[in-house]
């Protein structure tokens, strides 16, 4: 009731679809620190199809798709894929770097830690991103546009097929035969 500023009950909101970037729109270009302290461009990943999760310590469906991120890392060769989590807990490297270095998954029967990047992020970049509720996760191509955005927690096999999908159009921008990528929201 306080977010929405109702005074009693009922009431009535009426939603407006925050603007998202189309498919194949260009991926905003950003820097962010990692848990060691160094910062990553979006452009070091360029020519790799990249996986961008913006995900939060506190939020069950990020932790459940955690497994499924790692499996996917594990599936293709870091210098063709590239999955990477944009962490973005109030608390930043207080909440975050406790929890990576805790938290075990188990992937495939082995338990272990996350297995790719985590990057610390900001209002700024998941403003550009227009994230408005977690887990939220693009599939970006390897030109840096976006293939697809996914507003629950993701799976491995729907993430396998789009990344061989774009691997497949050699980056060239091509869609490929069964119509492309999109967008899914539920």
């Amino acid at each position: 009731m306080q977010r929405f500023g109702a005074i009693g009950l009922p009431t009535y909101v009426v939603l407006e679809r925050a603007p998202t970037a189309s498919p194949r729109a260009m991926a905003e270009r950003f820097s962010l620190e990692n848990l060691g302290g160094r910062t990553i461009s979006l452009d070091e990943w360029r020519g790799r199809v990249v996986v961008l999760n913006f995900w939060a310590t506190w939020c069950p469906g990020c932790k459940t798709e955690i497994p499924e991120l790692m499996r996917l890392r594990s599936a293709f060769p870091e210098t063709e894929v590239v999955v990477a989590g944009i962490a973005t807990d109030d608390q930043g490297r207080a909440a975050v770097s406790p929890f990576v270095a805790r938290e075990r998954f188990d992937v495939g029967g082995t338990v272990q830690t996350m297995n790719y990047p985590v990057l610390l992020g900001t209002a700024p970049v998941a403003d550009a991103y227009h994230v408005e509720s977690l887990p939220t996760t693009f599939v970006l191509d390897r030109e840096g546009r976006i293939a697809r955005r996914i507003d629950v927690p993701v799976r491995f096999a729907d993430l396998e097929h789009d990344i061989r999908a774009l691997l497949a159009s050699s980056g060239n921008g091509s869609r490929p035969a069964d119509g492309g990528l999109n967008t899914e929201k539920q």
